[in-house]
C-alpha cells in the first residue's frame, strides 16, 4: 500500500476492517489470507505475514498450474466470504463500482478524450453505437440487490499460491458490503479474457483465415470449451459453499463477467495506437446485451 497515494487511508481502514471482522470467525475454513502484524494510520501503512516464494494467480495461471483444484479452492473462498453475516460491526458499503457511469456511453469529458489512445478512442466509438449494450447496462444498473461482505477487486494477480498450495486472498482495500455476482463474475471473466486472448493471438499468429468474423467467432468457441473446466470447479464450490438464494443472481454474474471483459479489453487498448483485431474482437457484447435466460445454463457449465 502506497502511504502517499490518494485514498491510502481509506484502504487502509477497509483492509483493517476485514480483518477486524473474519479473524477468530469460525466459518473461516476456506478464507485464507496473509495475517496483519501491524500498521499506522499516518502515514498509511499495512505490514501483513510474507510469503516469500509464493506466485500470484495470474503467475501460476501463466504457467498452465492454475488448475481445477485451485479453481475449487478460490470459489470456497468466495462462497464463505459471501455468505458471513455480522449482527454488530457491519463492513463499510463497498467503494467498488462494477459498470462505468452511462454517460461515457453519450459522450467523454476533454480530459478524459485527450488522455486516450488511438486505440481506446476507438472502442468508446464502438461501445457508443451500441445501443442494444446501453440498454443491457441500464437494467443491470437498475437491479435490486441484496448486499454481503465482498472483496470488489478480484482478479487472478490477488491471490497467491505457496508452496505448499494453499490460496490466500491479498489486497483487501475495496473490502465492503457489495453485489456478490462482482466478485464471481470477475473470477469467471478473467478465465475468459486470458484464454480466448491467447486463443485469438495464436490464430492472428497463424494467419488463420485472414482472421475473418467468422474465424473469431470460431476461435472464441474454441477458447470457451478450454475455460469451462476451470469455470466449472470454480462454480460448483461456490455454490456449495456460499449461504441464501438469489433468483436473479446468475443474470448479475453474467453481466458483471461481460462488464469485466471489456474493462480488460479498455485497459488492454489504452496503450494502443489503434484497436488491434483481438481486442475488436473481444467487445464481447453478448455478455450483456443477450437476454439472460441465453446463458442460464451458465450454472451447469
Amino acid at each position: 500500500m502506497d502511504p502517499d497515494r490518494p485514498g491510502s487511508q481509506r484502504a487502509l481502514r477497509r483492509a483493517v476492517c476485514f480483518e477486524a471482522l473474519y479473524e477468530g470467525n469460525a466459518l473461516n475454513s476456506h478464507l485464507r489470507w496473509p495475517r496483519t502484524i501491524g500498521f499506522t494510520n499516518s502515514p498509511a501503512v499495512h505490514l501483513t505475514e510474507w510469503f516469500p516464494s509464493a506466485r500470484t494467480g495470474a503467475q501460476v495461471a501463466d504457467a498452465d498450474q492454475f488448475g481445477p483444484e485451485l479453481c475449487r479452492a478460490a470459489g470456497a473462498a468466495l462462497g464463505e466470504l459471501h455468505g458471513a453475516r455480522f449482527v454488530d460491526d457491519a463492513p463499510p458499503e463497498s467503494s467498488a463500482k462494477v459498470f462505468p457511469a452511462l454517460d461515457f456511453f453519450t459522450g467523454l469529458s476533454l480530459p478524459y478524450y485527450t488522455s486516450c489512445s488511438g486505440g481506446l478512442l476507438q472502442m468508446w466509438a464502438l461501445l457508443q453505437s451500441d445501443r442494444e449494450l446501453h440498454a443491457a447496462l441500464g437494467r443491470v444498473r437498475s437491479g435490486a440487490v441484496v448486499p454481503v461482505p465482498t472483496h470488489g477487486d478480484i482478479r487472478l494477480d490477488q491471490f497467491l499460491v505457496t508452496d505448499e498450495g494453499a490460496l490466500l486472498l491479498v489486497d483487501w482495500e475495496e473490502f465492503g458490503m457489495g453485489d456478490p455476482a462482482q466478485d464471481v463474475g470477475a473470477f469467471v471473466g478473467e478465465w475468459i479474457h486470458r484464454i480466448v486472448s491467447a486463443g485469438l493471438k495464436e490464430a492472428l499468429g497463424s494467419g488463420e483465415g485472414g482472421f475473418s468474423d467468422t474465424v473469431m467467432a470460431e476461435c472464441v468457441e474454441r477458447s470457451l470449451d478450454k475455460a469451462k473446466a476451470n469455470i466449472k470447479e470454480f462454480w460448483g464450490s461456490y455454490r456449495e459453499s456460499a449461504k441464501g438464494e438469489d433468483p436473479d443472481f446468475v443474470d448479475r454474474v453474467v453481466a458483471c463477467c461481460g462488464w469485466h471483459l471489456f474493462d480488460r479489453v479498455l485497459a488492454a487498448v489504452a496503450g494502443q495506437c489503434e484497436l488491434a483485431a483481438p481486442s475488436r474482437a473481444g467487445r464481447y457484447r453478448a455478455w450483456l446485451a443477450s437476454e439472460p435466460q441465453a446463458f442460464r445454463g451458465a450454472d451447469r457449465t
